[in-house]
């Protein structure tokens, strides 16, 4: 059924997918607008995509089991998210984050405080995995001294959002690392790797020009005494760095992350309760609700953490994730990601993930949820998947916190007490994209001005069965053998394929044109083979290669080749699966062949 409307015709399900999806983003901006939780938007999306799928004829049986079949796939980063609520307390209680402070700042001169703001933040959002509590203790120390200083609390901020994202982006503990891994199903440590590796020029580029900023500010007052504030609540012992050593040794050994998070936890636990004198019920108290500083001084920095910090971050995971059963089953994002792959043909990959990202952080106002919206609107699109997540890396983490109104943004500025004006000097997160996205564009036109070889400009979607002339170099045809119809799920499997080329190579090979035989074997593709033949003639070869099919279904010995001495793969070998090949590639035969591709 097609309904009109204006000069555009409309499917019935193609309003009923507009429809949906409009109004789920009602409900995000709706939240947005009256500033409620995005839970409420994530419950509405629920019911939406659960009421589509109920016009789509599934039962609510059938819509239960997507959603549980959605959630099943978080189940890992489920887990890693309330660990890492509970290390986030017991870094705290250990005085771990306030040792790791206060000897940093001993670094900072007001000469270079821009850049080293840039660096201090990005140091320990790597080893605590996120913004926000960065944000509300290294954010909170540099903005403050900022103050005290006289410096430009527009740049200052700037500096201290950028390096708080540069850590939460590339941390091994970090919940949008932990995130994009888990999605892609990639490891978490080779993205790890690449990301550094993209992000160094960005990085590089960035620390220049906060150096600029650094030299050029008017500087007034003395950097406060950091050590005497925290000395009062805790006892700045060396030992209190050993659950961010943890973190750091057995990262690099790729140990997986539950049990990087676990060690640090019981590490941190110990060293609370040995060297900063915690109770048992106190730590465990901390761990649940969080840690509570003792001062009023000290209370805005080192507040919060703990399981109940994660709760909010797990449930938008968790029904996010459900959306993702329910888009499988229905397809109701098939057609946006049609035109997002079309997009991605155009402007790359990246570029589309980039373009993607900027919507879906738009109306997500959530750091999370906008990777979750991307990955399912991308998915698929870049066929490789350490890209399709660096993509994500490159994009969705760091294009979100530009948005005001996203708690990415808000959450750190507040926190932090910058201005929200920050946003527009936090420069790693634009060069970061930006760069990415030249690069991308870079090796996309040096390899769209390589040479594409012959098979590449066929257009793969016309071929059929059948006999195909691929091209002619000299006195040497490249015949395409099509055994099978490309790209329709019904491909050759591995011993199909090769015991068809032990069998026909040996045939032809002592065939009338055995002396004129260059080369006969499989595609890659697993839907036919080449044929090499120098002098050759189209309707000799058809009436030759027929021969030599019948020739094979008709052979009842053992299968040429099918010694260790002779084969490397000799187990790999099925006369009666490569007579099935011919039998079904010479039926396709009998009709008339042209030898050309059709345009």
């Amino acid at each position: 059924m097609w309904i009109y409307f204006a000069p555009i015709f409309y499917e019935k399900d193609d309003i009923m997918e507009i429809v949906t999806l409009a109004l789920f983003c009602l409900a995000l901006l709706v939240c947005v607008i009256f500033d409620f939780s995005v839970l409420y938007a994530l419950g509405v999306g629920l019911v939406v995509f659960s009421a589509y799928a109920k016009t789509k004829k599934h039962t609510f049986k059938s819509i239960f089991r997507m959603i549980f079949d959605g959630i099943k796939t978080s189940k890992n980063i489920l887990i890693n998210f309330l660990l890492i609520g509970l290390l986030t307390a017991s870094w705290r209680e250990s005085g771990t984050i306030a040792y790791i402070i206060s000897t940093a700042s001993g670094f900072i001169s007001p000469q270079i405080f821009v850049l080293m703001t840039f660096i201090l933040n990005a140091f320990v959002s790597f080893l605590m995995g996120t913004s926000f509590g960065t944000s509300a203790t290294m954010g909170v120390i540099c903005m403050t001294m900022a103050k005290s200083m006289g410096m430009n609390p527009v740049i200052v901020g700037g500096a201290m959002l950028s390096g708080a994202l540069w850590g939460d982006r590339c941390s091994p503990v970090s919940t949008s690392a932990l995130l994009v891994s888990e999605l892609t199903k990639t490891d978490i440590f080779t993205n790890i790797k690449n990301m550094f590796r993209t992000a160094a020029i960005p990085t590089a580029i960035t620390c220049i020009i906060y150096v600029v900023f650094g030299f050029t500010s008017d500087v007034s007052g003395n950097v406060p005494d950091l050590k005497a504030m925290f000395s009062a609540e805790f006892n700045l012992h060396p030992l209190a760095v050993i659950p961010a050593v943890v973190i750091l040794a057995l990262s690099l050994f790729r140990v997986k992350t539950k049990y990087v998070l676990l060690a640090s936890l019981v590490s941190a636990s110990v060293i609370g309760i040995a060297v900063q004198d915690m109770g048992v019920v106190q730590t465990l108290e901390a761990l649940v609700l969080g840690y509570e500083a003792k001062t009023a001084q000290l209370s805005g920095m080192m507040n919060g953490g703990g399981l109940v910090s994660m709760l909010n971050a797990t449930a938008i995971v968790c029904i996010s994730s459900a959306y993702s059963g329910i888009f499988a089953a229905t397809g109701l994002l098939d057609s946006m990601k049609e035109k997002i792959s079309v997009l991605g043909r155009k402007a790359t990959p990246f570029g589309a993930t980039m373009i993607t990202t900027a919507l879906t952080s738009l109306i997500s106002c959530n750091q999370t949820l906008a990777i979750i919206l991307t990955h399912q609107l991308c998915d698929g699109m870049e066929k490789n998947k350490e890209k399709a997540a660096i993509n994500l890396e490159n994009t969705a983490v760091v294009i979100s916190p530009l948005v005001p109104w996203s708690i990415a943004a808000a959450v750190p500025l507040t926190s932090s007490g910058a201005p929200t004006a920050s946003l527009a000097l936090a420069v790693f997160l634009y060069i970061l994209p930006l760069w990415s996205f030249m690069t991308a564009l870079y090796k996309s036109r040096k390899e769209n001005n390589m040479n594409r070889i012959t098979s590449f400009t066929v257009d793969h979607d016309l071929l059929t069965e059948g006999i195909y002339v691929s091209r002619i170099d000299g006195d040497i045809t490249t015949y395409d053998m099509r055994t099978r119809v490309p790209n329709s799920g019904d491909f050759m499997d591995t011993t199909t394929a090769h015991t068809v080329e032990h069998m026909f190579a040996t045939f032809v090979r002592n065939s009338e044109i055995k002396d004129d035989v260059i080369y006969f074997g499989p595609m890659g593709c697993r839907t036919g083979f080449y044929l090499l033949v120098r002098n050759a003639d189209n309707a000799k070869i058809l009436e030759i290669t027929k021969k030599i099919l019948a020739d094979i279904i008709a052979y009842d010995g053992e299968v040429f080749g099918n010694t260790r001495k002779e084969c490397g793969n000799y187990l790999d070998l099925d006369l009666e699966k490569a007579k099935e090949e011919c039998r079904r590639y010479l039926a396709a035969l009998e009709s008339e062949q042209t030898f050309e591709y059709k345009s």
